[in-house]
């Protein structure tokens, strides 16, 4: 999903799954994109290069907040594979969110951040600071946050909602979508964004 220039969006209560892009695989966020993010589950996607599940590149006049979202299972080709952040003179503000599984091909696999006000609060990020690339004299706020196996029911299923024993039951998405691939739904499916841009 590309958020473009001067872009408004708000995404909540969705699942973003098995997209391909160069950056930013399930969501990419142009420099003057505002985006909010909410109770969603992001997974299963693929940058060519940077940004498997969200790709921020060199964000400038926007902002973009991402809470209480899983985003797990992503993959970058050369970092971020999770999330990567590149921010230039604006604000990144990830919160209450579960980043845990991703992968990449440089040793970052969950975040990768550089530039601007970068601000994580509450999360659950597999390897903790040592999971996120950042530069070190850069703007940057790591609070409240665990490393912890977040306990999904059934990862392999696509079921992301947290055992009782989870570490970070108050992290990730607080509505059902979680579970959506474990119960049947009636009058639903997940629908791939190459599928709308093909309407």
């Amino acid at each position: 999903m590309e958020v473009s220039e001067y872009s408004i969006l708000k995404i909540t209560d969705s699942i973003i799954r098995q997209n391909t892009a160069k950056s930013g695989g399930g969501i990419s966020c142009s420099p003057s994109a505002n985006v909010v993010v909410s109770e969603c589950i992001i997974d299963q996607n693929i940058a060519t290069r940077w940004g498997g599940g969200i790709g921020v590149s060199g964000l400038k006049w926007g902002n973009v907040e991402i809470n209480h979202c899983t985003i797990t299972r992503n993959s970058a080709s050369e970092r971020g594979g999770g999330v990567y952040a590149f921010i230039e003179g604006s604000r990144f503000t990830l919160s209450n969110s579960i980043v845990w599984g991703n992968s990449s091909n440089t040793t970052h696999h969950e975040f990768s951040g550089i530039g601007g006000k970068i601000v994580i609060t509450s999360c659950d990020i597999r390897d903790g600071l040592d999971g996120i690339d950042r530069e070190p004299d850069e703007w940057f706020i790591y609070e409240g946050n665990i490393d912890e196996d977040p306990l999904f029911v059934d990862a392999d299923r696509g079921d992301y909602r947290l055992k009782r024993q989870s570490p970070a039951a108050e992290m990730g998405p607080q509505s059902s979508v979680g579970g959506a691939l474990s119960v049947t739904s009636v009058g639903k499916r997940l629908v791939k964004w190459a599928e709308l841009k093909r309407r």
